[in-house]
């Protein structure tokens, strides 16, 4: 038993740099609610009218910074008013990256991406013609952290970069809420930009 819960809490500090995070109980059905925020996510902030194809790394993204998980929360709590338990949810969900599944329910084609791929296709010069002569009329490639909810599930926090070109791109933390059953952006703040 002291060697399972070891074992949790190496699992759990990850990415978090040394800080474990225990994550809050959540309802089962909370990978559904995880993917219905990606998809008010990426329709609130593309205009998929424009698009025919998105395309998302098929692994959640850390974004991790040099100070570490509890750098990258700190920067959270500066920059959005949110729940207490929606961070620590954030935090505790993101400790290692995770795999995505394709069960966004958006009204374009969605594509996921592994790591490899992307750097095989970005590794030359020409690399970003590459990638849109095998991914045409999309955004770009699309980054993803897990979703973190508050005790209520009715507020979530996610992290979303996108690149479509070498110098291109921006990354976002956005707050979501979810009122009369339907997911909107309330708030974001940009990260990084390139």
């Amino acid at each position: 038993a002291l060697s399972l819960v070891l074992a949790l809490a190496v699992f759990l500090v990850g990415c978090a740099g040394g800080t474990a995070i225990i994550p809050p109980t959540h309802p089962a059905d909370s990978e559904a609610e995880e993917y219905s925020v990606y998809t008010a996510l990426i329709e609130g902030k593309f205009q998929l009218d424009k698009v025919q194809l998105v395309v998302i790394e098929d692994h959640t993204s850390c974004l991790v910074t040099s100070g570490g998980m509890s750098e990258q929360l700190d920067t959270i709590r500066k920059n959005l008013v949110l729940d207490a338990s929606t961070v620590q949810d954030y935090g505790a969900r993101n400790a290692q990256s995770q795999p995505l599944k394709n069960q966004f329910n958006l009204p374009v084609k969605t594509v996921l991406i592994s790591d490899q791929e992307t750097q095989e296709l970005l590794k030359s010069r020409d690399g970003w013609n590459e990638f849109y002569a095998r991914y045409p009329n999309s955004p770009g490639r699309m980054m993803l952290s897990k979703v973190g909810f508050n005790s209520r599930m009715d507020e979530a926090l996610v992290y979303m970069g996108n690149q479509s070109w070498s110098l291109a791109g921006a990354g976002y933390y956005v707050l979501l809420t979810k009122q009369k059953g339907v997911w909107t952006i309330k708030s974001s703040t940009m990260v990084w930009i390139s």
